[in-house]
């Protein structure tokens, strides 16, 4: 399969026509995206520019397979996480830069956290276990770990 035609097939897994991928490419900075030039692209009587993979990169286009022909590796969405490592990672997010960077070398180096007690946090979170009941999580959660 050739790059024009593996291009088609990407535009089509995003439910776009060529002109609405040429003008996306546009607006990302491909100078002379245009329907023809994408129909071309796809016939394989034109080559895109480095400028133009970049700018459909943006709406998600997989250039790996597009240029190589092999599909990359999903990333997981955030949706898939279980229950649990979302609250870990809802709770890491709530924490200032500098408790999250202590929190970190706690756990890369599996010491306690310092004696110096971080400032309390005020995040609580609902999780919705196994048997549906919700529990909520709250409080300071550096000072419990």
């Amino acid at each position: 399969m050739s790059i024009g035609e593996r291009l088609k097939e990407v535009r089509e897994e995003l439910k776009m026509t060529q002109t609405e991928f040429a003008e996306v490419a546009a607006s990302l900075g491909a100078p002379g995206a245009t329907r023809q030039s994408q129909a071309k692209y796809e016939k394989g009587k034109s080559v895109p520019s480095a400028a133009y993979i970049a700018a459909i990169a943006g709406v998600g286009a997989d250039i790996n397979y597009i240029l190589l022909g092999e599909r990359a590796m999903p990333v997981p969405a955030i949706e898939t996480l279980p229950a649990e490592e979302q609250v870990l990672l809802d709770a890491y997010r709530a924490l200032d830069v500098k408790q999250q960077k202590a929190l970190l070398a706690s756990l890369l180096t599996g010491q306690a956290p310092s004696a110096k007690k971080p400032s309390k946090s005020t995040v609580k979170t609902s999780v919705k276990g196994k048997s549906n009941s919700v529990k909520t999580v709250g409080g300071d959660l550096i000072g419990k770990m």
